[in-house]
């Protein structure tokens, strides 16, 4: 497969039609950072940054990297980065379009396609998991509760949910976290930040992050 072939594939409208240029021809833009043929192309999201922060909480809580399971991983930036980490990776992705573009980048991932709002979290993955994301996906579930519950029922050891790029504007923030607090293990809201993309609205604070470990 080449570059251009992949690329070709990328809609527009996924990405609120940002672009790039890619050997002189116009492409709809990647929404995560891909990994294409050799070569690291930027999206809309800016992900290494975030890759080291998450890398950097799990080095800091002395976990086994044993498996990892990445929940709305998109175009599975971290299940890739992390199969290098963890003995075993999985990710899951609600959307088709993501997951047909993720067997092209990344053959050898294992990425479940599965809607959570159709098929609950704890259907779909038996094992417990020692490190869990699930990163700016919460919003999009609609029983937040269960789906927590789920969380922390599955998890061996951590769970890092990252919020919205206008949760904090919004309060969002506030309940959310008061809802991963309704589950018997220790809730820590980062000091720090995760980037919004080039594509959040202006007044946009950042989006929260919470670490919980059991």
């Amino acid at each position: 497969m080449t570059s251009e072939s992949f690329l070709s594939q990328l809609q527009g409208d996924r990405v609120e039609h940002h672009k790039m240029t890619y050997k002189g021809v116009e492409y709809a833009k990647p929404y995560q950072t891909i990994f294409l043929n050799g070569e690291e192309i930027s999206g809309l999201r800016e992900m290494k940054s975030r890759f080291d922060l998450i890398k950097s909480i799990f080095d800091e809580n002395s976990i086994k990297y044993d498996s990892y399971l990445d929940i709305g991983c998109n175009l599975s930036y971290f299940p890739y980065r992390f199969s290098s980490h963890f003995k075993k990776v999985q990710g899951i992705e609600g959307d088709s379009y993501y997951v047909n573009l993720v067997k092209q980048l990344y053959p050898s991932l294992n990425i479940l396609h599965n809607n959570l709002n159709d098929k609950p979290l704890r259907e779909i993955i038996a094992a417990p998991v020692e490190c869990i994301t699930a990163l700016s996906m919460i919003e999009y579930i609609n029983n937040k509760d269960s789906f927590i519950k789920d969380l922390y029922n599955l998890s061996q050891n951590l769970v890092i949910v990252e919020g919205h790029s206008l949760d904090i504007n919004s309060g969002k923030d506030i309940y959310y976290e008061s809802l991963l607090n309704k589950q018997p293990w220790t809730v820590t809201r980062h000091s720090i930040l995760t980037d919004n993309g080039i594509n959040a609205p202006k007044e946009a604070k950042g989006r929260p992050l919470w670490i919980c470990k059991k």
